[in-house]
Parts: structure tokens; C-alpha cells; sequence
């Protein structure tokens, strides 16, 4: 198809096209992650249960799918332990975190070093599937798997959300941006 605000166009750029998308190369996975670093996301724990074992994990792949019925999708990478929970738990809770527990954020990412208990001095609460559900978090959603996705080296959940709760409602959330926690610098109504 011609752009026709530029012109036709130029032939030597045109005879070294690939001729599908598939034949294109990606980019590279350095350049790929340094766009990405500059979209903002907001931070979740994903807490899982497999039996008897409680597990969890920061993510910011995390969004909403579905209203009716209410579904999230998570993205985790198959190289993780907490990839294999999930999938053979079948359930997840995303738990979303407030400006003020970054502490958590970085707990639950193996910052601190290996932990035997990530959840220890962290209240939880149990909902519909069992998954730890931390109470002191902005909000959570509880949540059995409906359908799983490879994606490249990762997997998509798409999970069912059985139970949800705001437990703070005023928080301010926090985010990551750039490598880095941010918080929200415009608190709320300024119209």
C-alpha cells in the first residue's frame, strides 16, 4: 500500500523489503527491554499455592481482560519457580502495592537474597483459591486460571477472578519507571 502523503515508494528501499512481517528480524532483546523500561506499570505482588506451598513474586505484567465475566491476565517468565506454582496450582492472587511498601516490591523479587519465607512479618489473608492475599496491599484479586498462553519465553494466565478486595482505598500507588519506584506527584482532583 502507498503512504500517500509521502509518495510511491522508493525502489531500492522496496526491493529489499522483506516480503511478510515474518521474514523481518526482531529487535533485539537489549533494545527491546530499553523501550520497554519507559512505560510506567504499576507493582503487584503475584502470590501463588501449590498443596501446601505459598510462594510469590513482583510483576508489573499485570492487566485487566474482562468485565463480565471478571478476568486478569499475568505474564510470567517459564524460567521462574514461580512459573511452574502457578501452572500446576492452577490459581494466583495478584496483590497491587502501595507507594509506601516497596520493601514488599523487593522482598518478593529475591532483592533481599533468598528468603526461606518471603511472607514473614506480612499479615495474609486466604480467599476463594487459598493464595496468600497480603492485607495490608491497596487491593487484591484472587484468581483460577482459564486459560494459559506461551508467549514466547514467557506464559500468559488468564485467570478468573473468584474474589477481590480494596483494603486501601486512599493509597497512592506504586509504580516503576525507567528502572526505578516512582509515585504518583498529582495526588488526586486538581480540575
Amino acid at each position: 500500500m502507498t503512504n500517500l502523503e509521502s509518495g510511491p515508494p522508493d525502489a531500492a528501499t522496496s526491493a529489499n523489503a522483506p516480503d511478510t512481517v515474518a521474514d523481518q528480524e526482531p529487535v533485539a532483546p537489549e533494545d527491546y527491554r530499553s523501550v520497554m523500561r519507559h512505560w510506567p506499570s504499576g507493582v503487584t505482588v503475584i502470590t501463588m499455592r501449590d498443596g501446601e506451598r505459598d510462594h510469590g513474586m513482583t510483576a508489573s505484567a499485570f492487566t485487566s481482560v474482562s468485565l463480565s465475566p471478571p478476568m486478569v491476565l499475568i505474564v510470567v517468565d517459564r524460567r521462574w519457580r514461580s512459573h511452574d506454582l502457578i501452572e500446576s496450582g492452577g490459581v494466583f492472587c495478584v496483590n497491587i502495592l502501595a507507594e509506601d511498601q516497596v520493601r514488599w516490591s523487593d522482598r518478593f523479587a529475591g532483592r533481599h537474597g533468598e528468603m526461606p519465607d518471603r511472607f514473614v512479618d506480612v499479615e495474609t489473608t486466604r480467599a476463594a483459591t487459598g493464595c496468600p492475599c497480603l492485607a495490608q496491599a491497596s487491593a487484591w484479586l484472587d484468581c483460577r486460571i482459564a486459560q494459559t498462553h506461551r508467549a514466547g519465553d514467557h506464559t500468559v494466565f488468564i485467570g478468573h477472578v473468584l474474589a477481590a478486595s480494596v483494603m486501601r482505598p486512599d493509597a497512592s500507588p506504586l509504580l516503576y519507571h525507567d528502572g526505578r519506584y516512582r509515585t504518583l506527584s498529582d495526588k488526586a482532583a486538581q480540575e
